[in-house]
């Protein structure tokens, strides 16, 4: 059999498709299969919508390329082919045949019909599309690529308060792809339907030919509008086709080698809402998360974000390209343009790329200089750390008392600008933070304390403990004082539930560990929500979210009738209470436990700790009739006591023995 009628009989041709790619008619099927086979398949074509050549390993791309039908087939047979995806739509391992022997691919494209929803792997966003739909958004890219035409379809009239993102010059379709995620991931929950949440986005592919164009329309299909430009090169170009596309009243032109972080909106359009601005900047951050530009190209390169903040209001004749939003009927209107200081963007450049030249500082205040060294890691990855948000709520709590205070993230704890902190606060998470020659050294020690060594405790000025249990055992064993500061919140009393609470358990947290305070919950049989990545082996319905943005927290915990939390082993063995466990007590909810040290001591009321699923079973039926007189008076306290506040005049009131306090 030879290699065109191989590839006919396996069902993989989708003749009209492979006809739209290669520019031209067949007279029937067997003439397109031998077309694939000898010119399209070299070429780098794919004889069907849902097979990327670009998702293939690199064996199966030169059988591939080679014309060797048979040796694709088996890939796609076969246990690797099954494992991963072969599309930018369409995951192997989400579709699952009648036939277990069945190749997932050919039985889709067997049996499935036209408003199937495709088998779309775990990074696309939004709704699955149909079989039909994707289809037919494919065939027409495909044939603008192949005719080298243009595709800047009309995008409609302009929709008040929509935002479009225009991304110009896509020619990294994996840059693009993701830039395009984040968007939807900046929105908290990246489902359902992007014009509700008052966004789209506008994508330009300038002159990228196969199998780039395939991957690049096959990865933006239901998650962002496609125009294509038949040149490479012309950014304005660009620009203009992405401005006729869009339809919302303000458009942010932004770079594909970025990622939006959450909260980008908000501030951009409100500095736009004043008619005297033209365009405005989101602060721009390169990979270790300091500043890449603020506003003007360089402006504050390799500084903290929070330096950026003293800008605010500055207006500068042009700012970055990087990332700029204006007004969709006036891009050059008249006006000068501004810095939206608390509206990220990460930018990931080319290894090769210029980077920017870095422009004088604003001359520093008169505040003591503070720099939080956070565990987390940079970026998008590490926004969603409790880390990241326990380092952030200090240091705003810290700013309030005077001081400047920014944060530093992993792999920016030694950069020229952090060196030059006054006093580093080291958050002590999974790894250790080298102190600052000549500042006052502190060191907070919030989780995993069994990796902390009496070398790193010595090297600090101050070392604080979040458990009195450890810090007492530390104390004695390092022959320093290590003091005792426990986890704090910053929830308060308006976040109180003043509804029915629902008669469910809540769980917050991902799957990516042993999780055993869910498996009592599960076999204790009470009514349980959880919340996070991982958890697709719960039974129907227990599963609600992948992410809970930080700020809706209090709220969610509030209107349960009992939050459920765990601790890493030696965290609970040594003492150190988690921060979720403070977060939900100041809510005004009631907590079910695994056993910490200390925790009943401090919480009272408001927690119960659970050993065996009886207990978690105990807990949850007393906590749906139970008097809020209690818990509420426990939320009062911890709403005082373990206030970030209260924690930064500690920090602040112990530092002083080392820095004098300000003249003046």
């Amino acid at each position: 059999m030879s290699a065109g009628d191989l590839l006919l009989r396996s069902g993989l041709l989708d003749v009209e498709f492979y006809a739209a790619q290669a520019g031209r008619t067949f007279a029937d099927p067997a003439e397109a299969a031998d077309h694939a086979v000898a010119v399209g398949m070299p070429e780098r074509l794919t004889p069907n919508p849902f097979l990327d050549f670009l998702a293939m390993p690199v064996p199966v791309r030169r059988a591939w390329r080679a014309g060797r039908v048979g040796a694709v087939l088996d890939h796609l047979a076969g246990d690797d082919g099954r494992a991963r995806r072969i599309g930018q739509l369409f995951d192997p391992r989400v579709h699952r045949p009648s036939d277990p022997a069945a190749v997932p691919l050919l039985d889709f494209l067997a049996h499935a019909s036209d408003d199937a929803a495709l088998p779309v792997p775990d990074d696309h966003r939004g709704p699955a599309p149909t079989r039909a739909a994707a289809r037919e958004a494919l065939l027409a890219a495909a044939r603008v690529v192949a005719t080298a035409g243009r595709s800047a379809p009309d995008g409609g009239p302009r929709v008040p308060g929509r935002t479009t993102v225009v991304i110009p010059g896509a020619q990294d379709w994996r840059a693009a792809q993701r830039a395009v995620r984040s968007v939807w991931d900046s929105t908290g929950e990246p489902t359902g339907d992007l014009a509700e949440r008052g966004l789209e986005v506008v994508v330009v592919d300038q002159g990228s030919r196969a199998p780039a164009a395939h991957a690049l329309a096959s990865a933006l299909v239901g998650m962002a509008r496609l125009v294509r430009l038949p040149e490479a090169g012309d950014r304005a170009a660009g620009v203009a086709a992405g401005l006729e596309a869009a339809t919302g009243d303000v458009v942010l032109l932004l770079d594909h080698q970025t990622r939006l972080r959450r909260g980008w909106l908000g501030p951009l359009r409100a500095v736009l809402a004043d008619p005297e601005v033209a365009g405005v900047a989101p602060l721009v951050l390169g990979p270790d998360d300091t500043i890449e530009s603020a506003g003007p190209d360089g402006l504050l390169a390799g500084h903290p974000k929070e330096d950026a903040l003293e800008l605010a209001g500055r207006t500068w004749r042009a700012v970055g390209e990087v990332a700029v939003a204006v007004r969709a009927d006036s891009p050059r209107g008249a006006g000068g343009f501004r810095l939206a200081p608390t509206a990220l963007v990460s930018h990931y450049p080319p290894d090769d790329a210029p980077s920017p030249r870095p422009v004088a500082a604003p001359v520093p205040d008169a505040r003591p200089r503070w720099g939080v060294r956070l565990p987390s890691t940079p970026g998008i990855w590490g926004d969603d750390w409790g880390d990241t948000h326990f380092g952030e709520s200090l240091a705003a709590a810290l700013r309030r008392l005077g001081p400047h205070v920014v944060t530093h993230r992993a792999g920016a704890h030694d950069t020229p600008v952090a060196l030059s902190d006054e006093v580093s606060l080291a958050i002590r998470g999974l790894t250790p933070t080298a102190p600052v020659p000549g500042a006052v050294n502190v060191l907070w020690v919030i989780s995993h304390p069994e990796k902390v060594t009496p070398e790193e405790v010595a090297a600090y000025d101050l070392v604080f403990a979040a458990s009195e249990v450890w810090a007492r055992e530390a104390t004695t064993r390092l022959g320093r004082e290590v003091l005792p500061l426990l986890q704090a919140t910053d929830v308060d009393e308006r976040s109180w539930s003043e509804g029915p609470r629902l008669p469910e358990a809540v769980f917050v947290g991902g799957a990516s560990r042993h999780r055993p305070m869910v498996e009592l919950a599960l076999e204790a049989g009470i009514p349980l929500a959880v919340h996070g990545h991982g958890w697709d082996h719960l039974p129907p319905g227990t599963w609600r979210s992948h992410h809970v943005p930080n700020d809706r927290l209090p709220e969610l915990y509030g209107r349960h009738c009992l939050v459920v939390a765990d601790h890493w082993t030696a965290m609970a063995q040594q003492g150190f209470v988690a921060n979720r466990v403070f977060d939900a007590v100041a809510a005004g909810a009631l907590v079910a436990s695994d056993p910490v040290a200390g925790i009943e001591e401090h919480f009272g009321a408001a927690v119960a700790v659970c050993r065996t699923a009886d207990d978690l079973r105990a807990a949850y039926d007393a906590a749906r009739d139970a008097d809020p007189g209690p818990r509420l008076a426990v939320a009062r306290r911890v709403i005082a006591e373990d206030s970030f506040r209260a924690r930064a005049v500690a920090f602040v009131e112990h530092v002083e023995r080392f820095v004098p306090p300000a003249v003046g």
